[in-house]
């Protein structure tokens, strides 16, 4: 109960915050080529196409090719959501945690990564109390 009360919580101080995504900044990233604008649009097309497979091949492209590119926390954020989308807990993990090393202050990371973890910890799993505790450090980040 204290889990689902802390996620309301952080949902709520997530709905509070402005929306920074409506205005990018004008020293924001920025593709370095035509190929990795290319790359980037295949993303793009997935993730509108509802292709969570699709999205997830483009997103490692991108980092095989492009792995100086600047859109790093974007698309370790866009990797963690498609992989939610799969249901696809073992990749929600990975790629949350991919997203708060490539950007510390990401709340939805925190916010994701505390939901899925809580859904999927059950009354008898072994690491019940490292799974909880888990929960509890992520949404307390991301209130914090």
């Amino acid at each position: 109960m204290k889990v689902k009360n802390l996620l309301a919580g952080a949902a709520i101080a997530l709905a509070s915050l402005p929306l920074l995504a409506q205005q990018p900044p004008a020293n924001g990233p920025h593709p370095k080529s035509q190929k990795e604008i290319e790359a980037l649009q295949k993303v793009q097309a997935a993730q509108q196409a509802k292709d969570w497979d699709g999205e997830l091949t483009a997103i490692n492209a991108v980092f095989e090719n492009f792995a100086d590119t600047e859109f790093k926390p974007q698309l370790y954020s866009m990797a963690m959501a498609a992989a939610q989308q799969k249901n696809d807990y073992v990749q929600v993990t990975t790629w949350g945690e991919r997203a708060i090393q490539a950007d510390p202050k990401n709340i939805e990371a925190r916010v994701t990564l505390a939901e899925s973890i809580a859904q999927h910890t059950r009354e008898n799993d072994l690491d019940k109390a490292d799974s909880i505790k888990k929960v509890h450090d992520y949404a307390n980040q991301a209130l914090g």
